[in-house]
């Protein structure tokens, strides 16, 4: 038999042995769409296994990943040394909020742009033509200098974070570099979201 019944009146599953799919149906044997609730409020069910994805309507919104878990922050184009060096992330399919803290010594006559690579996925915002993510620098923070209390921020390069500042004289924005920090010891936290290919 390729077509096996389960329920009572409009509530019923289908087992469509031929297409491989089970799917609510009426007393009639019709799709019944938007209509059925798969438990309820003190009767939920446990786990969900998945090997694709939820899809959410008929068009191509489609959850199809979840992940959890850690990336390691560097500091790219300075002499570093580090003294505290961790970060953490969640994805929701496309979405990707990061989380990190660097504490390290720099050199700071370098005059390289302010870099921070490792970022878990790479970013599919990398040139001008797209919105780039921004990531926001604060938490406990030290020697990053006047930069930062006037919006400097990181914004994503494909597989990195540039530093980015304001230009008070301008207006405008332009690349935020080691020599511009106070010290060479600094410390600082970054946090934000991004989108990924």
């Amino acid at each position: 038999q390729s077509r096996l019944y389960l329920g009572n009146s409009n509530t019923k599953l289908l087992f469509d042995n031929g297409a491989d799919r089970i799917y609510p149906v009426n007393n009639d044997g019709d799709a019944r769409n938007g209509a059925i609730d798969l438990g309820l409020y003190g009767a939920a069910f446990k786990d969900l296994y998945l090997t694709g994805g939820i899809q959410f309507d008929n068009r191509s919104n489609k959850l199809d990943d979840y992940e959890e878990g850690t990336w390691i922050p560097v500091l790219d184009n300075v002499g570093v040394t580090y003294t505290r060096q961790y970060g953490f992330y969640t994805k929701i399919g496309r979405l990707v909020e990061i989380h990190a803290k660097i504490s390290a010594v720099v050199d700071t006559a370098d005059t390289s742009i302010i870099s921070v690579s490792g970022i878990p996925f790479n970013a599919v915002d990398t040139g001008d033509n797209s919105q780039r993510g921004l990531i926001h620098i604060g938490g406990d923070t030290v020697n990053m200098g006047n930069e930062m209390c006037n919006g400097a921020h990181l914004r994503t390069n494909s597989t990195s974070l540039a530093g980015i500042k304001f230009n008070t004289n301008t207006g405008g924005t332009e690349y935020w570099r080691y020599n511009e920090l106070y010290g060479t010891s600094i410390e600082f936290h970054l946090h934000g979201s991004y989108i990924v290919a």
